[in-house]
């Protein structure tokens, strides 16, 4: 999850972030829910994954990645332009 945290402060942020952390009687492993919310992925983004991931699964198949995300073809649409996902570009 850090890795994917745009860090529009580069080092300083990502500094502040660890020094965070570090502070918190978390224990030895740090959760994602330990994480600061500026660093947990958004719906959108985990959206936007799981369409990518079921169109590469069903080698850009629209209508069976949207079968399989339980979610009308029509709206899978919809969504895909939101994210500006082109199945076509995927294989």
């Amino acid at each position: 999850m850090l890795q994917r945290c745009p860090w529009p402060e580069n080092v300083r942020q990502l500094e502040s972030v660890m020094r965070g952390l570090a502070r918190r009687p978390s224990g030895p492993m740090i959760h994602a829910d330990d994480l600061p919310l500026e660093c947990r992925p958004t719906i959108e983004a985990l959206e936007g994954d799981a369409i990518l991931r079921g169109l590469l699964d069903h080698h850009s198949n629209v209508q069976r990645t949207a079968l399989d995300l339980g979610i009308s073809r029509a709206t899978m649409y919809r969504k895909m332009r939101r994210y500006g996902i082109v199945p076509s570009s995927l294989t």
